[in-house]
């Protein structure tokens, strides 16, 4: 493809590379349609380094499921040494990618790193471009990274990871359609007026166009595909069909063990332009060319085409590395005794290396195909897909797959394969709450029946702790006795991963059964998972800290310690554990204990949005705290979402004691604040219950607090003020809670009351303050403060109607004169004007505040496209 008006995108690359080559290095995102010439100006880029820079690559392929990680695989083989071997020898993701970055840190001349086609990346590779973009500025050269980004809207996970990278590590280079003048000059000076009207300005299309004779120009790219193979003869057309059932490439050894050697009509192939070689591999030159090709192809040549590479893969000497491309050629053969033989294996490789949504989708197809296998073979599918289900938030796939399993195991008569089944669907009972409360008790039991039948002591420690949580709300005595049963079997376990799972789940029980886990238990875990190596269990010890100084309300603690979780997941590639996941959860909650409600709001909706988790986790843990938020703030009455909650904890009360706990802090409030006395007395009653049986002092100081609100405002019980408002006002403020000091001034006398008010309002709780500014009116008190003008009152980072149009220009990149013109004002009013958007967004600068802004969702992203996120 000649390469036309890309001159400028080249220059861009050679500057980053200059200025990286001496540190800090730097990532470009190059980026445009299929078609558009991202390979070409890579290769081009490349072609002019020559031997100044050392060039390693990589690239995704369009498989049926991705190969996990294929691209560091592709980077392995050309660094080759030790951590090739590394790579191969299956090492621990974290592990390698730390090598990887080592060897990359160490070079002696500048390094350029491109990994092609990322957005057929699995969530791995996606890992490793996070892992390597945010740590390249230790490495002297450039990593170039290219995607559709036709393909690649905002659900898509690559997304994510570019809002990962911090934007100082990273240049957005799009490629753009030629223009009129470059479509002419690629078509030699053609006439055809319609010509890059027809194309788009696309380079592909046009040369596609062009490449067909002149009296069947073809209206569509599929047609020009066509015509250049219909030029060719039958050998070169049986080879194209050939190579077309392969993704991206093929490696000339596998094409000869399909095709035979020497396979005819290759040089004709390689003549006409449709395939490329490169090293020892043949490809097409465009995706689109080659799945034109593939779809003219019969079905059942197709299909015996597939079975062929199937067969040639296994026959070769590393079949394990190629698990990802046998899986997809068994799939596409439709052969299921391949399917069953292979699949299951591809998709225990994608889920050992995270690849969790790829391992699903994998085993989905191995399901179909499960009927012929043996009982033995057949319950370890299902258990295997379970866990696949549940790890991509398909929580009744995964039980569905767990009591098919059981039947299995039932009948094959084996006891340890019960008692493990059985500790998985406690498991999923208290993290799915999809099972009926009446078998609760007899799961916790015949789980543990079986587990000492089988006599493992792993078993039999997880089975104790995962009953203690079954229990915990039914038989809380039963509960205790089976926690202490689990700690006494935990010294018979081996160090390794079995002792570390143990070990989290007593801890975990401890959180069910007393409020929050113990600091012991949290120091074991670490221990234990340092010991084992687990990442996994080391985030879960953070974790564990975290539930420990939220429940004390110790916020600095706690913020801390999620801050530590969550780089420590980030350095391990443990982004999207569920973990992690909860990590920032904790965070939104401590954001709005410190009354920073547009933060809380803005992480509670981004927490929503991501997968990961079961939906009441999200309902319970974000949605309700999110209706609570906007109830404090006088957004409305309307709360959907904890109405339906209560409704489910009418019908089922036995749900998780914390859930149960989080539910009612959040029902008791809502109730206050709309006036809804009945729902008042009953969640403060369950708060009251449950932290009594915790025996947590904060868990019942609170619910003594909302006791003694409701009596003041004569909800129930006496409305006489208690004396010690003024000392828990106080202690409120010392932990950094602003909103739970004036709720606390509330229980109070008049002027305490007053005071409330002027606190809510003060940060922004202008409905709770309005519940007390009514009381206080409707008893002839007139020395009430009035609230905020409603405008201001509106917008939840408390910016003025004209701030708020000011930060909205400010979001289409228009300078201070320009804004000053489209509002009518001096440019001295704007520059006020922003400055006071920037000091209550808390933003170093206009960029800053318009990202802010684009986060919490008050500017769309499409605003400010032309604003920073090109730059």
């Amino acid at each position: 493809m000649q390469l036309l008006e890309r001159e400028s995108h080249l220059a861009r690359l050679a500057s980053l590379l200059d200025a990286a080559s001496a540190r800090p290095g730097h990532t470009a995102f190059v980026c445009g349609e299929a078609g558009i010439g991202k390979t070409a100006v890579v290769d081009a880029f490349v072609a002019q380094l020559g031997a100044q820079a050392r060039v390693y690559r990589g690239a995704c392929e369009a498989l049926f499921t991705p190969r996990p990680l294929g691209p560091l695989y592709d980077l392995a083989y050309s660094i080759g040494g030790e951590f090739r071997e590394h790579v191969l020898g299956g090492a621990l993701v974290g592990g390698v990618f730390h090598d990887l970055l080592g060897h990359l840190s160490c070079s002696s001349q500048p390094v350029v790193v491109v990994l092609e086609d990322l957005h057929w990346a699995d969530h791995p590779t996606l890992d490793l471009v996070r892992f390597l973009a945010r740590r390249f500025d230790q490495v002297p050269g450039l990593m170039i990274v290219t995607f559709r980004d036709d393909e690649t809207g905002p659900d898509h996970p690559l997304a994510q990871v570019l809002a990962d990278i911090p934007s100082a590590l990273r240049t957005r280079i799009p490629l753009p359609p030629l223009t009129a003048d470059g479509t002419a000059r690629l078509a030699g000076g053609s006439r055809d007026a319609t010509l890059h009207e027809r194309t788009g300005g696309n380079p592909f299309f046009v040369t596609e166009v062009l490449a067909a004779p002149a009296e069947r120009i073809p209206a569509s790219i599929r047609d020009a595909v066509r015509g250049r193979a219909g030029r060719l003869d039958a050998d070169a057309r049986t080879l194209l069909e050939v190579v077309a059932v392969v993704p991206d490439r093929v490696g000339v050894g596998l094409l000869e063990a399909v095709a035979g050697p020497c396979p005819a009509g290759l040089q004709s192939c390689l003549e006409s332009g449709l395939l490329i070689a490169g090293g020892d591999h043949l490809r097409y030159r465009h995706e689109l060319a080659r799945l034109a090709i593939e779809g003219d192809i019969a079905p059942d040549r197709r299909r015996r085409l597939n079975g062929a590479f199937v067969e040639a893969l296994t026959r070769s000497s590393q079949p394990d590395e190629a698990l990802a491309r046998i899986a997809h050629h068994a799939i596409h053969a439709g052969h299921a005794e391949a399917i069953l033989r292979h699949v299951p294996r591809a998709a225990a490789a994608a889920s050992a290396r995270s690849a969790h949504r790829e391992a699903a989708l994998l085993l989905d197809t191995a399901i179909l195909h499960a009927h012929g296998l043996p009982s033995a073979e057949r319950v370890l599918l299902f258990e295997q897909r379970s866990r696949a289900c549940f790890m991509v938030d398909a929580g009744d796939a995964a039980m569905e797959m767990n009591r098919a399993a059981h039947q299995l195991w039932r009948a094959l008569g084996d006891t340890a394969g019960l008692a493990r089944n059985l500790i998985r669907r406690a498991e999923l009972s208290w993290m799915l709450m999809n099972g009926a409360p009446d078998d609760e008790p007899s799961l916790a039991h015949e789980m543990i029946r079986l587990a000492r039948q089988s006599g493992d002591k792993a078993d039999l420690a997880r089975a104790f702790a995962c009953g203690a949580i079954l229990l915990a709300a039914i038989e809380p005595e039963t509960a205790r006795d089976w926690h202490d049963a689990a700690e006494a079997h935990l010294s018979a376990i081996p160090s390794g991963a079995l002792r570390v799972e143990a070990t989290e789940a007593i801890s975990t029980a401890e959180f069910h059964l007393r409020g929050a886990p113990t600091h012991a238990s949290i120091e074991r875990l670490e221990e234990e998972a340092h010991h084992a190596s687990s990442d996994a269990g080391r985030l879960a010890a953070w974790f564990k800290r975290v539930q420990l100084h939220a429940r004390n309300r110790d916020l600095n603690s706690a913020e801390h310690a999620i801050a530590s979780g969550i780089a420590f997941a980030r350095d391990r590639d443990l982004d999207r554990h569920p973990r992690t996941l909860m990590l920032e959860r904790y965070s939104a909650d401590i954001r709005a204990a410190r009354a920073d409600w547009a933060t809380a709001l803005a992480q509670y909706t981004s927490f929503i949005d991501r997968r990961g988790l079961p939906r009441w986790m999200q309902d319970i843990f974000c949605r309700c705290q999110i209706e609570l938020i906007r109830l404090r703030q006088g957004d409305g009455t309307a709360w959907p979402v904890t109405r339906a909650q209560l409704a489910i904890d009418e019908v089922r009360p036995t749900q998780t004691l914390p859930a149960r706990y989080a539910l009612h802090r959040v029902a008791v409030e809502i109730a206050w604040l709309v006036g809804d006395a009945a729902q008042a007395a009953r969640s403060a009653s369950i708060l009251r219950a449950i932290g009594t049986l915790w025996k947590h002092p904060e868990a019942l100081g609170e619910a003594h607090g909302w006791t003694r609100l409701l009596a003041v405002y004569g909800e129930s019980g006496s409305s006489h003020p208690v004396d010690d408002i003024h000392q828990a006002a106080t202690r409120w403020e010392t932990l950094g809670c602003p909103y739970e000091a004036a709720l606390a001034l509330a229980c109070g006398f008049d002027a305490d009351q007053i005071e409330a008010v002027r606190r809510f309002d003060r940060v922004g709780a202008h409905g709770a303050a309005e519940r007390i500014r009514t009381r206080l009116l409707a008893r002839g008190i007139r020395s009430v403060p009035r609230g905020p003008q409603p405008g201001r009152r509106a917008h939840p980072g408390d910016l003025s109607p004209k701030e708020h149009d000011v930060l909205l220009l400010l979001a289409t990149g228009a300078s201070n004169a320009q804004i000053a013109l489209q509002v009518h004002r001096s440019v001295r009013t704007i520059e006020n004007q922003i400055a006071a958007v920037l000091r209550k967004l808390e933003a170093r600068d206009r960029h800053h505040a318009v990202a802010i802004a684009v986060s919490r969702g008050w500017v769309r992203a499409s605003d400010n496209q032309n604003n920073g996120m090109s730059r």
